[in-house]
């Protein structure tokens, strides 16, 4: 069988062309004058929500292909399994959802996937449950989603790499947002909003980090985090990074801000924390070459607590109406290597 590229050759040699392509005698390759192959992708899904099959749908989908998801309920629990270059993507009006059960929608062994746009309802009374689930994938692309109502977590990765979480609303959680851990590496979640939280299971975090290399949180805006039952929650946590990074974050209303147990090379920077239960920002023991500076902490009873930690450094921060603006806590200075710029009103 013959094979070519045509290019705007005239109706004539298209005509020909496509007698022969029916014939079985020629296969056509689309070129657009420039030379650059202009095939068009696979066709996007767009069934009536009434007969649309989200499972089948994706089963059925090669590399390239993109998957709209009518507006509608659709009932899982759904599995991405060793999928790659595969875009899922809807309104907030095309709905998720698998009551009773752990998991809503999970994603293993893949690559190169965009989940866009629509919502994930999650089964808050099922405590166990994650609405996202990441296993073993890499360049993961979770934009504009809504995810509400999950028992457990909204984002579970174990392990992620190059996993992206942005301009997502994650709200009314039993214990994480967003989770990496077990050697996740370039995590990023920005420009997104986290509220109502609670710590059913273990001790509950908005972002949660950790044993993971190079985490980033930015431009996020995390609320409403009040005690569970018998823990305590935080809005953004570093446990066991090698590599992080908390900029321009504004948390309200959480017991505790940013904390950097167990990590090494944490740049804390520019976040606005206001109304905390207990602390703003910690380090623990076991932390080493922290960096917090240029952050504003408004309304609370401590501002900075400093439990443990070498090569620390504490620049250009101000606190407001807090009642311990520094507090050294079972630490000492000796951990501090730098301490200057800092405005501390009480």
């Amino acid at each position: 069988m013959m094979t070519h590229k045509l290019m705007a050759l005239g109706p004539a040699v298209g005509a020909v062309a496509v007698l022969l392509a029916i014939a079985g005698l020629l296969t056509v390759t689309l070129t657009s004058p420039d030379g650059t192959d202009a095939t068009p992708p696979e066709s996007v899904d767009q069934a009536p929500a009434d007969s649309f099959d989200l499972q089948a749908a994706i089963d059925s989908a090669r590399p390239g292909a993109v998957i709209e998801v009518p507006d509608g309920t659709y009932t899982g629990p759904f599995r991405l399994d060793n999928k790659s270059q595969l875009v899922v993507r809807g309104s907030s009006s095309a709905i998720l959802m698998a009551p009773g059960r752990d998991e809503i929608l999970t994603i293993t062994g893949g690559s190169d996937i965009t989940l866009s746009g629509f919502t994930v309802q999650g089964d808050y009374e099922h405590i166990p449950q994650r609405a996202i689930t990441l296993q073993n994938v890499s360049d993961v692309t979770l934009t504009g989603l809504l995810i509400r109502d999950v028992g457990f977590a909204a984002v579970y990765a174990y392990p992620a790499t190059n996993l992206l979480v942005e301009d997502s609303t994650i709200t009314h959680v039993g214990d994480f947002g967003v989770h990496s851990k077990e050697g996740s590496r370039n995590v990023v979640v920005r420009d997104s909003t986290l509220t109502e939280f609670a710590s059913r299971l273990y001790p509950g975090h908005a972002l949660y980090f950790q044993n993971t290399q190079d985490a980033v949180a930015e431009g996020n805006y995390i609320s409403d985090l009040p005690r569970g039952t018998g823990f305590d929650i935080n809005a953004i946590q570093f446990d066991s990074v090698t590599g992080g990074r908390a900029s321009n974050n504004v948390v309200e209303r959480a017991v505790a801000g940013i904390g950097v147990p167990s990590s090494i090379d944490i740049a804390i920077v520019g976040n606005v924390i206001r109304d905390t239960y207990e602390r703003a920002i910690y380090v623990f023991s076991g932390a080493d070459r922290i960096s917090v500076r240029g952050n504003s902490m408004e309304e609370g009873v401590r501002g900075i607590q400093i439990i443990g930690g070498t090569n620390l450094r504490i620049v250009d921060n101000t606190t407001d109406r807090v009642d311990e603006p520094l507090d050294l806590g079972g630490g000492s200075r000796d951990g501090i290597v730098e301490q200057s710029g800092n405005s501390w009103q009480d």
